[in-house]
C-alpha cells in the first residue's frame, strides 16, 4: 500500500468504515511509515474532539423537580377561592394546569428516551482460558486492554498469544450454540452484523480455529452464519446444524479447512466451493482452491487437549 493510497483512506478507518483486509493493509503500512501514523493519530484527535465538542446538550438534574413544583403553583392559583368583594366570576372553563401537566410529562419522557441508551450486548464471551487470553478495545489512544469480566464486544480483539499450545474458547451465545476454540498463539478481531459473526484472523500470530456448533433452529435464527478470514481467504460455517470444523491459516496465506462434522463454505474473490462432511480442501489468497481429499482423523485432535 502507499501512502497517498493510506492517507485517501485515513477517514474511513477512524469512522471504522474499513473490512477486516483493508485495516490490515493499513496497520500494515503505519508500522513502518511514520507520517501516516502521525497523521492517523491527528485526525483521530480530531474527530474524537468533534464528537465530544457536538454531543447533546444533557437536561439539569433539577429540571423534573422544577416543571413539577410550578405545576402545583398553576394548580393552586387557579383553584384559589374569588374574593367576596370582587366582580362576579366567570364562567367555569376547565382548568389549563392537567394539560399543562401532560405536555410536561410528554416532554420528560421525550427527554429520558433521548438521552438514555441501552447497554451495547456482548457479541460473545471467553467461556475457557480468560487467564491465557487479552481482551483488546480501541479507542482514541489505540489500542489497550478492556478490564471486565470476560465480555466481548463488536470490534474487540482476542489476543491468546502467552501460552503457545494451550487453548481459548469463545462462546457465541445459546442463540447460535456456536463455540470458536483458539490455539496460541492466535489474534482474532470480532465483527458482529445482524447475520454474521467474524473471525478476522491477524497475521502476526494466526493460529489455528476449531468451529463448534451444537445446536440451533435454523428457520428461527437471525444469526446466519460464523465466518473465519484471513485477509482474503475466507471460510464459512452455517449456523443452525451441528457442525464441527477445522480452521488453520498458512505462511503463505492460506486457509486449511478440514470438516469433521455438517460443511463448510470456501472462497477468496472466487465463487464460493463447498467442503463436505469427512473432506478437507485449502483456499489461497487469490485462484481456485485444492481439489477435496478425506480429512485427517487426528486433525480435530488437538482441540479437545490429546
Amino acid at each position: 500500500m502507499t501512502c497517498d493510497e493510506c492517507r485517501d483512506m485515513l477517514q474511513d478507518l477512524v469512522d471504522n468504515e474499513v473490512g477486516p483486509a483493508e485495516r490490515s493493509a493499513l496497520e500494515a503500512h503505519m508500522t513502518t511509515c511514520v507520517e501516516c501514523a502521525r497523521l492517523h493519530r491527528q485526525l483521530s484527535k480530531f474527530t474524537t474532539t468533534m464528537v465530544k465538542t457536538m454531543a447533546p446538550l444533557k437536561t439539569n438534574v433539577d429540571f423534573a423537580g422544577q416543571v413539577l413544583a410550578r405545576f402545583e403553583e398553576s394548580k393552586s392559583d387557579l383553584t384559589r377561592m374569588p374574593d367576596e368583594a370582587a366582580e362576579p366570576p366567570a364562567p367555569r372553563t376547565w382548568p389549563v394546569w392537567p394539560f399543562a401537566a401532560i405536555v410536561g410529562l410528554c416532554v420528560l419522557t421525550g427527554l429520558a428516551m433521548l438521552f438514555l441508551k441501552k447497554a451495547p450486548e456482548p457479541a460473545a464471551t471467553l467461556s475457557k482460558g480468560r487467564e491465557l487470553a487479552r481482551i483488546m478495545t480501541f479507542d482514541d489512544r489505540g489500542w489497550s486492554e478492556a478490564q471486565g469480566t470476560g465480555s466481548i464486544y463488536n470490534g474487540n480483539r482476542v489476543e491468546a498469544v502467552e501460552a503457545p499450545g494451550k487453548t481459548v474458547e469463545l462462546d457465541f451465545g445459546a442463540e447460535g450454540g456456536a463455540v470458536a476454540v483458539l490455539r496460541s498463539p492466535c489474534k482474532v478481531q470480532i465483527q458482529k452484523s445482524s447475520r454474521q459473526i467474524e473471525l478476522a484472523v491477524l497475521q502476526d500470530a494466526p493460529g489455528r480455529i476449531q468451529i463448534r456448533i451444537s445446536r440451533g433452529d435454523k428457520k428461527a435464527l437471525e444469526l446466519k452464519t460464523l465466518l473465519v478470514s484471513y485477509k482474503l481467504a475466507k471460510a464459512m460455517v452455517p449456523l443452525g446444524e451441528a457442525a464441527v470444523v477445522d480452521i488453520e491459516p498458512g505462511a503463505a496465506g492460506e486457509l486449511a479447512v478440514s470438516v469433521k462434522k455438517g460443511s463448510a463454505q470456501i472462497f477468496n474473490a472466487s465463487e464460493k466451493e463447498d467442503v463436505a462432511e469427512g473432506y478437507a480442501r485449502t483456499i489461497p489468497q487469490s485462484g481456485p482452491s485444492t481439489p477435496a481429499i478425506q480429512a485427517k482423523s487426528n486433525t480435530f485432535d488437538w482441540a479437545d487437549g490429546k
